[in-house]
């Protein structure tokens, strides 16, 4: 009876999983290419930063779904001055 409890348990929690919101992300597998960079946007600097003199990398978390663009995109370790924003909005083109 515990066993059966478990795996309706899990079964349950798997099927929640399947019909999240949002865009669907796979696995790649061995016949898929690995990713390329299509094209390049740098993140323009701030008024702002240029007069604090701030200088610096900001880390992003971000997920390539499979239509090739950026989704989820998150702030690891930002900048301020308005840098954080830009970072995004470059990674997001």
């Amino acid at each position: 009876m515990r066993a059966a409890a478990f795996l309706l348990i899990g079964v349950a929690a798997a099927t929640a999983q399947s019909y999240s919101a949002g865009p669907q992300f796979e696995f790649p597998v061995a016949s898929v290419q690995t990713p390329a960079v299509i094209r390049k946007a740098d993140p323009e600097y701030t008024q702002e930063a240029k007069r604090a003199g701030v200088e610096g990398a900001v880390l992003l978390y971000v997920e390539v779904g499979t239509d090739g663009r950026a989704h989820r995109i998150r702030v690891l370790k930002g900048l301020g001055y308005g840098l954080d924003a830009k970072a995004i909005d470059a990674m997001s083109q």
